[in-house]
Order: C-alpha cells, then structure tokens, then sequence
C-alpha cells in the first residue's frame, strides 16, 4: 500500500552543502563590513519606490561624511536589507568601507544579517559533518562488494 522512499546519502550531502556555499559566499561582504567598516551618522536624501516582478521596494539614497570630512552619497535598497524603512530627512546609523565609501549598510542589519548566515553556515556545516562520514563509509562498502548493485533511492 505504501512504498517506502529511500533518500540517497549523496542527495542528502549535495542538499546541506548548496546552503553552506550559497550562505558563505552572502557572508563574505557583510563580514569586510564588520571587521573593516566605520560607524558613522548618514541622512536619508531621497527615497525611490522600485518594483521588479511581484516585489515593491525602496531605494534609499544617504549622504554621509567621512572621516577625511569628504560629503559621500551612496543607496542602500529594501531588497539587501529588507527591514529597513525611512523617510527622507531621518539620520540614520551606516557602517562602510573606509576604502570604498559606495558601499554602506544599516549598522543593526548588517549585525542581523551576518548572526542569521552564521547560524545557518554552522548548522549546515554540523549536518555535512555528520552525513560525509556516513557517505564514505557507503562508498567503500559499494566498492568492496563490485558483484551487487548498489541501492539507490530517489
């Protein structure tokens, strides 16, 4: 009546190891922003409503000042960080790059940003530790008996 389904090792593995990529790449520029960034004051110059398919955001434009005193404006949209909301004239709390002032982010997001991808990047890295030993162990298994095929499930 039932059939039991069988998932396969290395789908399970492929299946925790995409997160982990895709999670550790999105970490890489919120991690510079953290360990190199300057915290500093922006006001919200502008505000542009933007739509791209079913999503409707805002693009946020912010003059800031450097710590060499030079005026900089630079955008930060709802898409990146989605939490973020303000109305032209508001002063805002922005972290960026001392190098590269084009690149800023909302202090607090940026904080959420990086614990939510660290939480993930751990818990897919303990479940691909768990799963890679299982697999190899399988693989040698396989390889030891040629005569039997080897089951493989969906």
């Amino acid at each position: 009546m039932f059939r039991r389904i069988y998932l396969n090792l290395g789908v399970c593995l492929l299946l925790a190891l995409i997160p982990l990529v895709f999670f550790g790449v999105k970490l890489l520029p919120d991690t510079s922003l953290l360990r190199q960034g300057i915290t500093t004051q922006g006001v919200i110059v502008s505000k542009q409503p933007i739509g791209c398919g079913r999503k409707i955001g805002c693009i946020f434009s912010v003059r800031f000042t450097d710590q060499a005193g030079q005026a900089h404006t630079s955008t930060i949209s709802q898409y990146n960080f989605a939490g973020f909301t303000a109305s032209p004239g508001d002063s805002v709390t922005i972290v960026y790059l001392p190098n590269d002032p084009g690149t800023i982010s909302p202090t607090d997001l940026v904080f959420a940003s990086a614990r939510g991808d660290l939480i993930v990047i751990i818990l897919c890295g303990l479940i691909t530790l768990i799963l890679l030993p299982l697999w190899i162990r399988k693989r040698i298994r396989t390889a030891s008996r040629p005569d039997q095929p080897e089951m493989t499930g969906l």
